[in-house]
């Protein structure tokens, strides 16, 4: 089943502002990055590792670092 084009879901696709350039090789990669291009070109911020790991925790139930989750509300 073909994806759908997402980055004409988006006005303006910016390319990310890091020194790090990913090319997908499948469709469900380009459709990926097309995504993450669209969020990022909208103003979402993008994740720590650490931010991640908590968040992973917090949807596993397991017991997240407070000072963590309070910066995380905050942002």
């Amino acid at each position: 089943m073909p994806l759908t084009n997402v980055s004409t879901q988006c006005n303006e696709v910016k390319e990310p502002e890091s020194a790090f350039h990913f090319v997908p090789m499948t469709d469900l990669g380009r459709s990926l990055v097309a995504i993450r291009e669209c969020a990022l070109s909208r103003g979402m911020r993008v994740l720590t590792v650490r931010e991640v790991l908590e968040e992973v925790k917090r949807i596993r139930g397991e017991k997240v670092d407070d000072a963590t989750t309070q910066e995380h509300e905050i942002h």
